[in-house]
């Protein structure tokens, strides 16, 4: 009789241990890659967006610094020069500057206008203020311009400052990332595969084997994997000992057997050599050996015979 897996095809390779190992850690991974990996890409989103702020804060802060003599001496052809080196500088990341003047009028815009309004009031919030003014959660900036020798700022500079440029590029990182990940990933469960085959399949294969062997009445082909000191070596240390058992039992009822045949043959023989008694031939003996105790019995047979012949040549 030969040990079988129920089953076949992708049945079949579901029911393998070490593909329901490989199965469990694939997923276990996969869940714990994709918290840290969404925790990671959010932490990079939020410094991104710091970064973000943090640059369009500086912008700001140096386009007023440039602007504070062309406004002082209302220079505007240079505010409008200078407006327009900062905006290719930070091509893609400037969507607008806007420059007032303290009595609220505008000294020089560049970019696109929708922004204008928006930037307007924080302009004059910044001129009112007298400190740095932001809205958009940081993305829009308004800096006061500070003249030496003025205690009240000549205007403002504000700007507009677009994400979609850092955004874009994270979004990229993210993506090369991700598929970076799904290649160490695929690589890993290959790997984990074969380890896992060599680890785990073979040795079960071997046992398996073995124990097919053993159900066919084969008990005396050597055991694998009795000499590991792990749990396949205690499983065919196990099954070593079942196998010297069943050994030992099969020996005992060959034993037995044969035991049994050389008392049917005792048998057989005496039951012929007491039908020729019967029959008158008292000259027939027993010649054919009997086994171990029973020759005990063939001589006694015959010794019986030769008296019963003696005794009857007497009486003739």
């Amino acid at each position: 009789m030969k040990l079988r897996v129920p089953g076949g095809g992708l049945r079949s390779v579901l029911q393998s241990v070490s593909v329901r190992i490989a199965l469990l850690l694939a997923v276990t991974t996969v869940l714990v890659a994709s918290v840290m990996a969404w925790q990671a890409l959010s932490l990079a989103g939020r410094i991104a967006r710091a970064d973000l702020v943090e640059t369009a804060r500086n912008t700001a802060q140096t386009q007023a610094l440039a602007l504070a003599q062309p406004l002082r001496f209302g220079d505007f052809e240079r505010v409008a020069s200078q407006l327009d080196l900062a905006r290719e500088g930070h091509a893609g990341e400037l969507h607008m500057l806007l420059v007032l003047q303290a009595d609220g009028s505008v000294a020089g815009r560049s970019g696109e206008t929708s922004e204008t309004d928006a930037l307007e009031t924080l302009a004059t919030g910044a001129i009112a203020q007298k400190e740095i003014v932001t809205g958009d959660k940081g993305m829009k900036v308004a800096v006061p311009v500070m003249v030496s020798g003025r205690a009240e700022p000549a205007g403002a500079v504000a700007l507009a400052w677009s994400d979609e440029k850092a955004l874009a590029k994270l979004a990229r990182e993210r993506r090369t990332i991700l598929l970076t990940a799904c290649g160490v990933f695929l690589g890993m469960m290959m790997l984990t595969l074969f380890l896992l085959r060599r680890i785990i399949t073979r040795p079960l294969s071997a046992l398996r084997g073995a124990m097919e062997r053993v159900a066919e009445g084969d008990y005396d082909s050597p055991l694998p994997a009795q000499d590991r000191a792990d749990e396949f070596g205690r499983l065919a240390r196990g099954l070593g000992n079942l196998v010297s058992t069943l050994a030992k039992g099969r020996a005992a009822e060959e034993a037995r057997m044969a035991a049994h045949e050389a008392q049917a043959d005792v048998v057989r023989h005496l039951s012929e050599a007491l039908d020729r008694l019967a029959s008158g031939i008292l000259s027939h003996r027993i010649a054919e050996q009997f086994p171990g105790e029973y020759e005990a019995l063939r001589e006694n047979f015959n010794r019986a015979g030769e008296s019963l012949r003696a005794t009857m040549d007497e009486v003739q």
